[in-house]
């Protein structure tokens, strides 16, 4: 039986259940991907198959991942899976052969449909590859949506992340973990190999090449990537040759981030650009960059400040567009983002702003410290946070430390902190 006729009668199991178990899928397909070859044993990688379903700046911090594998498998068909907003940025990536966008949201509302759509795109995408080996890098968050698309992929070695050592935290502080534990269910069906991460292994680009090394595959280099295509950074050269003297020193204000929590306020930007601008003599211009959901930030700062002193692309470049401007400035300034992690990937000096508060940092630094997982990543920065978590966020027990969806312990951060770190880590370039 074919596999994709297997999945169409574990699909009308289904739908008459309304219930989906890992381990039912598991039963339903194993038989035929079995039948069908894809489980003979064989010591080739010939080829590889990567899945990161997940964000910019969590597909930066794997950049180097996927140097390491094709270093390791010069030989090797690679190919990439990961959310349709990021295919752009992978498309432009040398160590793949080819690169695929999957929408990892969707399950939980639909969890039928949701199947039903994986099946086709690994029927029509990925099957034909028999692949040796998938690797998923993904440590944090929801992973059921990546384990099963490993599976039903066809890949003989399936390897990520094990939630095991997450829920063991969560029962040494006293919470439940039930979602992790429902995460350990499916990581059972539907990988081969479950790793644990050490305690010791807490940023994240630094858990990707230790997932590497524990599969036996050699890290010679851990330093992170950023791929541009040719014609973002042309656009992005003429935009900024265009609008701005050619003397200046271009320095990217991201002022976007992955929740509003994250974000500082735009009113403390405006102080701060305020007084960069009046302290130095240097012709320092700020290019703020930032999504859809940042325009009206954009907008205020452009409105308030002297005209010229910034340029407003806020929702007006593509994110390739957006890496090749930060790849093109002089200094990152701004919220902890993906363009924070593209400014250090390219070893541009960063200044990255923190809603987690310093008196937090001790608590599970590898499971819920956002500074400690994604900091600058070997490239010269500062980082600023509050000293002091506000009100119940003291006592909360959150991932990043703040427990509000809006800019609230991040607040504590001054404008006069950032001056002075703008001051010392740009050194002699102002």
């Amino acid at each position: 039986m074919k596999v994709h006729e297997a999945f169409e009668r574990y699909f009308h199991i289904l739908r008459a259940s309304g219930r989906f178990q890992p381990q039912k899928l598991y039963d339903a397909l194993e038989p035929a991907f079995l039948e069908n070859g894809f489980r003979e044993r064989s010591d080739r990688r010939d080829n590889i198959l990567i899945i990161r379903l997940d964000v910019l700046g969590d597909m930066i911090l794997t950049s180097g991942l996927f140097r390491e594998v094709r270093r390791n498998y010069p030989g090797a068909h690679i190919t990439a899976v990961v959310g349709p907003a990021i295919l752009p940025f992978l498309e432009t990536c040398p160590h793949c052969d080819e690169a695929f966008g999957f929408e990892r949201r969707g399950f939980e509302v639909n969890p039928g449909r949701y199947l039903e759509q994986m099946e086709i795109f690994c029927e029509e995408n990925l099957r034909s590859r028999h692949y040796d080996l998938c690797i998923l890098p993904q440590w944090g968050d929801d992973k059921r949506t990546t384990e099963m698309l490993a599976y039903m992929s066809g890949a003989r070695e399936r390897v990520g992340y094990s939630d095991a050592s997450a829920v063991a935290c969560c029962k040494a502080m006293g919470a439940s973990g039930n979602a992790l534990k429902v995460g350990t269910r499916y990581e059972n069906a539907f990988l081969s190999r479950a790793i644990i991460s050490p305690a010791e292994v807490v940023h994240e680009a630094a858990r990707n090449f230790y997932l590497l090394e524990a599969m036996g595959i050699s890290v010679k280099d851990d330093s992170t990537e950023l791929w541009v295509e040719e014609k973002a950074a042309d656009t992005a050269a003429q935009i900024l040759l265009r609008e701005l003297p050619e003397q200046c020193i271009p320095v990217v204000l991201g002022i976007g981030a992955g929740g509003d929590g994250r974000k500082y306020p735009a009113e403390q930007y405006l102080e701060v650009v305020r007084l960069i601008t009046g302290r130095f003599d240097a012709d320092i211009r700020f290019i703020l960059l930032g999504g859809k959901a940042e325009e009206a930030d954009g907008t205020y700062l452009t409105e308030h400040l002297p005209k010229g002193v910034v340029l407003n692309l806020v929702g007006r470049t593509t994110i390739p567009e957006s890496l090749a401007v930060v790849s093109l400035s002089s200094l990152y300034l701004g919220n902890d983002s993906g363009l924070m992690h593209a400014a250090a990937a390219v070893q541009v000096p960063v200044i990255a702003l923190y809603r987690e508060a310093i008196d937090k940092e001790g608590i599970l630094p590898g499971i819920l410290s956002e500074y400690a997982r994604f900091s600058p990543w070997k490239t010269r920065s500062i980082s600023l946070r509050p000293a002091h978590a506000l009100g119940a966020c003291a006592k909360a027990v959150v991932y990043g430390g703040c427990d509000e969806p809006f800019p609230h312990c991040i607040t504590q951060i001054t404008p006069a902190e950032i001056a002075a770190a703008f001051e010392k880590i740009a050194g002699g370039a102002v």
